[in-house]
Formats: C-alpha cells, structure tokens, sequence
C-alpha cells in the first residue's frame, strides 16, 4: 500500500503541475483559439515556423505565400485606375510583421504584379537588412523632411528577387516619428507610389507600443494584423478588434504566424511587457503543448 500511495503521488503531482501550467496559459495556440476572439474578422492564412537558420523557405511554405496572395485579392478592394495600399502590423514586438511583408510582397512581385515594400517603421527600421545596405542611407522620412529630395532615387530594385519587387527604406530614425507620418507629403509620396505600382506593402511599427501606425492608417486600403501561435496572448487580440470595431483601420484580416505544423495538435488549414525593438525571426520560440497532449504517442516524422 505504501508503495502503491507512492507510485500514485509521483504521477498526480507532475500532471496536476502540468495541468495547472496550460490550463494558465493564455496564448494564441492554433486557429480555434485566434477565432474565438476575432468574431466576424477573417483568418487569412496559417503560416508554419521556421525554424533557427533556415532562410530557404520549403514548397509547402511557398504555397503557404501563394494561398495568402490568393485570399488577400479575394478580400482586396476591386480597383482599375490605381495600386493597392496594403498595411502589414501586429499588435506587439516578435509576432514576426517584417517577415510576413517582405514574403508577401515578394510572391506578389513573382505573381508578375509591381510591387513596393515600404518600411515604414521608423523607430526600428528593418528593411535595409534586406538590400545589405547600411541603416542610415536616405528613405522616404528624409523625402518627406526634406522638400528638395525626390523619392524615385532612394527606391532600390532587388534584381535578387525580381524586377518587379523594389524597397523603400525609411531612412533616418526622426526624432517625432507620428509627425514624419501624419505630414501631407507622406500621403501625398502614397498616391504618387499608387500611381506606378500595382501593390505597395507597407511595415509599419506594432499598434500597441506607440502611435505611428494609427497616424497613416486610415490612408491604407486593407490591414493584415499578424498574431503569432504560442506568443501573443489571448487579451492583446481585444486591442486590435477594438480599432477594427471603431473604424480606425480598413478591410482588417488576420495572419496567423509560426504555427508548428509538426505538432500533432494542429491540423492544417485555412479561415476567413515589451520593450522596444523587435525582429522577425522565429528561432527562439518554443512551442507550448496542452496538458494532455503529454499522452499522445507521437507518429515517426
């Protein structure tokens, strides 16, 4: 008996710990959790993790981009006589918006439209990384502060990727970024890039740290939120429903980012304390398990 009482406690108190642990955890793990609290907002698409050094995305993750692209028209304003603006955010630092923006507007650029990636995220810049060109060479905040610079020379082609595919960078880091981006010349620089491009993806900084986003984003056409599985938490999603529900933003949709599709869990499938400075890469996260999914034998990969 006293052997069996034993045998019996060591089991009840690892998972009663393990039980109390996820029953806490209140993160975005999958699609269900995302749509219990997005009500009539659409779910773009699932995009799998990528793992620690893998810059090489797979065919499965390519036609991941390739949904995304499909349904992003489907939800887009039907427009002949210009481009479509379309803003790429999240809510807070690491849910992965500089990755999603850069691969959307590749695969729209290799879908043979012109495409403009704008980084508009002027406190932390990130898209010089991706012409390897220093942070402080000139972008559209030095167009806009600046009325004796024209734009078109600070636009740079990735012939890397495609002919169709060109960057703008931000440029210098502005002492009053929402002022950069309320500026009449901002809105003015959109309309002339709508002029010559089919789409023009803009990264913009995360919605809930400061207010530079919020400034211009009435101007855009469509909002892609991107949340990231097993890191956002389930109460920040209240933040992004509230802007859509007070017309703040236009034509919002979700992405659902870094879902680990090797977890049996998650199935794969499509619907419709942070400090400042964040990335887009997914190495370090670590991927979250119900209680009782410790029970579940897992298939050899």
């Amino acid at each position: 008996m006293i052997y069996f009482g034993a045998l019996l406690i060591g089991l009840l108190i690892p998972f009663g710990i393990l039980y109390l642990k996820f029953l806490l955890n209140n993160k975005i793990l999958g699609l269900k959790d995302l749509k219990k609290l997005i009500k009539d907002t659409p779910v773009l698409v699932e995009v799998p993790l990528i793992g620690t050094g893998k810059t090489e995305m797979t065919t499965q993750k390519q036609e991941v981009f390739r949904s995304l692209i499909q349904n992003l028209l489907f939800i887009n304003p039907k427009k002949t006589d210009e481009g479509t603006s379309i803003l790429v955010t999240s809510s807070v630092k690491g849910e992965g918006k500089t990755f999603i923006a850069y691969n959307l507007a590749k695969g729209l650029a290799k879908n043979k439209k012109k495409v403009l990636l704008l980084g508009a995220d002027v406190r932390n810049p990130k898209m010089h990384q991706f012409l390897n060109v220093p942070k402080t060479n000139k972008g559209f905040v030095d167009y806009i502060a600046d009325v004796s610079i024209d734009y078109k020379p600070l636009i740079k082609t990735t012939e890397k990727e495609s002919s169709n595919f060109d960057i703008l960078i931000s440029g210098s880091i502005p002492p009053n970024p929402s002022v950069i981006l309320e500026d009449p010349r901002f809105e003015g620089l959109l309309e002339k890039l709508k002029a010559s491009y089919d789409f023009i993806v803009v990264d913009s900084a995360p919605t809930l740290l400061v207010s530079d986003t919020l400034a211009f984003a009435p101007l855009m056409d469509t909002t892609l939120f991107v949340v990231r599985s097993e890191f956002t938490e389930q109460q920040i999603i209240q933040f992004s429903q509230s802007l859509i529900a007070d017309k703040k933003i236009k034509n919002a949709a979700y992405i659902l980012n870094g879902i680990d599709f090797a977890n049996n869990s998650y199935s794969y499938g499509y619907g419709y304390g942070y400090n400042y400075g964040y990335g887009y890469g997914y190495g370090d996260i670590r991927t979250a398990k119900r209680w009782y999914e410790f029970l579940k034998i897992r298939k050899p990969s």
